[in-house]
């Protein structure tokens, strides 16, 4: 903890800084600031690019995976929830009837699809 006394001594932790060395201090700080900016900054630019590549990604999955008998729909479907949940939008398939999400070939949607569907549509299908 920093404290400074009635005559303008500074201590930190319980050791007296002298003016140096609380100039020295602040700008340790500063760097380390500075530095975890430049990392955030970083960061959100890469989620960002990752983003933008699930996205693309997710539209040729669904085509892929749309109709098929296999575990790919399941696979796919899942991942769609996982994106959906952390706030991706997901871009329209014109020729799809079943939103992000693939049907599959033996099942159709599950519950939980058809639900999600549903709720989009309520509010104005978004998704």
């Amino acid at each position: 903890m920093t404290s400074a006394d009635s005559q303008g001594a500074v201590q930190h932790e319980g050791v007296a800084l002298g003016p140096w060395k609380l100039l020295t201090h602040s700008l340790s700080l500063a760097r380390l600031v500075l530095g975890q900016a430049e990392e955030l900054k970083r960061l959100r630019k890469r989620v960002g690019a990752v983003e933008q590549v699930a996205i693309k990604l997710h539209f040729y999955s669904r085509r892929y995976c749309d109709g098929r008998s296999t575990y790919a729909p399941s696979e796919h479907n899942m991942n769609t929830h996982t994106l959906l949940a952390l706030g991706t939008e997901l871009h329209r398939d014109p020729i799809s009837k079943t939103g992000p999400f693939a049907n599959d070939g033996m099942y159709g949607l599950t519950d939980r699809e058809r639900a999600v569907l549903a709720q989009a549509g309520q509010e104005g299908g978004a998704l």
